[in-house]
C-alpha cells in the first residue's frame, strides 16, 4: 500500500515536470512534492495495562531501499505521555539491513483510562512515517462492605466480581 501511494505520487510529479519548458529547470518546490507524500498511520496498541506496569514491544525497521537511509524519530511527541522509546536518530542503515525499536509504556504516573499519541518517524530526504501509540490503563480498586457474618468483596472493573463468606469461629 505504502508503495502504491509513492508511485501515485510520482506519477502525477512526472506529469507535472513534463509539462515545463525542456530548457528550464523546474522548482524547488516542485521537485519536494514526492517527499511531502502522505503515508498511512501504523497502530501499535499495547492494550491494557495494569496501573503500575510497564508494557514493552518491539519494532523491527527495516532500509528495503538500495541507498543508506537515515531518519529521526521525534521522541519531544512522547513527553508526559507514559511512552518512551530507545533510539532517537539512525544515520546511513544500510540496504536489506534491520535495527530494533522498542517502545515501552509505562502506566505508573498515568491515569485510568486510554493513552493515543502520534510518534512521528522522519525520513531524512523521504516522506514521514506516523506510528499511533495506544494503551488502557487500568487500575484495579477493592471495595469491602458486610453485615453480620456475610461479607462481599468487588473488585472493579466489575468483570472480577465475586463473592465471599468468611467463616467466624
Amino acid at each position: 500500500m505504502v508503495t502504491m501511494l509513492i508511485e501515485e505520487a510520482a506519477l502525477e510529479l512526472q506529469e507535472m515536470l513534463i509539462s515545463h519548458l525542456p530548457n528550464s529547470f523546474p522548482d524547488k518546490e516542485l521537485c519536494q512534492s514526492l517527499v511531502k507524500v502522505e503515508l498511512p498511520e501504523y497502530v501499535l496498541d499495547m492494550g491494557t495495562v495494569r496501573k503500575g506496569y510497564t508494557e514493552r514491544r518491539t519494532l523491527m525497521i527495516t532500509n528495503p531501499g538500495q541507498m543508506p537511509v537515515s531518519f529521526q524519530v521525534d521522541v519531544s511527541a512522547l513527553q508526559g505521555t507514559g511512552f518512551r522509546v530507545n533510539l532517537d536518530q539512525i544515520q546511513s542503515l544500510p540496504h536489506r539491513h534491520t535495527i530494533m525499536l522498542e517502545v515501552c509504556f509505562e502506566s505508573a504516573h498515568r491515569s485510568r483510562g486510554d493513552v493515543d499519541v502520534l510518534l512521528p518517524i522522519e525520513v531524512a530526504k523521504g516522506p514521514t512515517y506516523n506510528i499511533r501509540l495506544r494503551a488502557t490503563v487500568l487500575e484495579l480498586s477493592l471495595h469491602l462492605s458486610g453485615q453480620g457474618l456475610e461479607a462481599r468483596l468487588e473488585f472493579s472493573p466489575p468483570a472480577l466480581k465475586m463473592g465471599w463468606t468468611p467463616q467466624w469461629r
